[in-house]
């Protein structure tokens, strides 16, 4: 049985109120770590009462899909079917619960009517404007349609609420703190003696986020940087800390000087990928250094150090890695 926190009933009821007042779709922000994926399900488990009918769960990662299912089946268990369509797995076929990748729908598109699935659920539908999203959603015809993200806002200034409409339930990541939800963050940036006051008054587009990158984090400073996290963390209980570089090169280098660490990122293979992130889980290493893998969606729960060595024009993806390390041990 799945225990619902004060915040997940009052989203749950604010989107059956949006449907009893005629609302065909529903856009929930909800900051990262508070249970989107579960409050989903739940919203899914009130909406047919029962009853059962298609539902695709869309979004654009397979580490997503994946761990959608493991919540869906917290609710619903083995009273229901589920199916995968990626790019490892298509078995759709006469399953109540179909978790989809939006990359792999792309080029089968004939094998979905428009009205197959009654009720459709998109995840980081931060997403929804690009090209390549878009289509797939404005194919669908569904009764009903539920989008989550945490981060609604975009760099290229376009609005979800378009799609949407505006949200029937907010909770940012700010009052999520102020409310007890999360774990209080303790923010510290360490600067050094590198003189950056040319690149940091550069006009803007002068320099790309690459080139700051490369000028901050340069090799030589990799063992000092690793000295300055040692130092800084050692009083730090039952480590567990995420290192984000700003490069595959930067992550393979930085590892070296860390002890207890492995790399994670995507030129690793995605079988060793998952044996390192389930070590991880599992405190078999108490640090992963990595590029981008955890910007969205996956559920590390028991980090609670994130040191952030990379530069980001982003504030989605800044939201989204600091969110690794903000759960709340129950």
């Amino acid at each position: 049985m799945v225990v619902q926190r004060i915040y997940q009933t009052e989203c749950l009821t604010s989107i059956d109120q949006a449907r009893l007042g005629g609302a065909i779709t529903a856009l929930v922000v909800m900051a990262t770590r508070l249970g989107k994926t579960i409050t989903s399900a739940l919203d899914v488990e009130q909406y047919f009462k029962g009853r059962r009918a298609p539902v695709l769960y869309l979004c654009h990662k397979t580490d997503i899909l994946d761990q959608a299912f493991l919540e869906f089946k917290k609710v619903f268990g083995d009273t229901r079917t589920y199916g995968f369509f990626h790019g490892k797995k298509k078995d759709f076929e006469n399953v109540d619960f179909l978790f989809c990748s939006f990359d792999t729908i792309t080029n089968w598109m004939d094998l979905f009517e428009p009205e197959m699935f009654e009720y459709i659920i998109v995840d980081e539908s931060h997403h929804s404007p690009a090209a390549t999203y878009l289509p797939i959603i404005k194919h669908f015809r569904p009764k009903f349609m539920l989008a989550i993200t945490a981060t609604p806002d975009r760099m290229d200034a376009k609005d979800i609420t378009e799609i949407y409409g505006k949200p029937v339930y907010e909770l940012p990541l700010e009052k999520a703190l102020a409310l007890g939800y999360l774990t209080p963050v303790d923010y510290r940036m360490l600067t050094d003696e590198v003189q950056l006051s040319e690149t940091i008054s550069a006009r803007e587009g002068q320099w790309s986020i690459s080139a700051l990158n490369r000028q901050i984090f340069i090799p030589k400073r990799d063992e000092e940087i690793a000295q300055l996290i040692a130092e800084y963390t050692k009083d730090v209980k039952d480590l567990k800390m995420i290192v984000f570089c700003s490069s595959v090169k930067h992550c393979d280098r930085l590892v070296s000087y860390l002890p207890d660490s492995l790399a994670l990122h995507s030129k690793i293979p995605q079988k060793e990928r998952d044996l390192r992130l389930e070590m991880f889980r599992q405190r078999m290493l108490n640090t992963v250094v990595t590029v981008d893998c955890f910007n969205e969606g996956i559920d590390i729960p028991r980090a609670n150090v994130i040191v952030f060595l990379r530069s980001t024009a982003s504030a989605t993806i800044f939201l989204q890695q600091l969110g690794r390390g903000l759960t709340k041990e129950e």
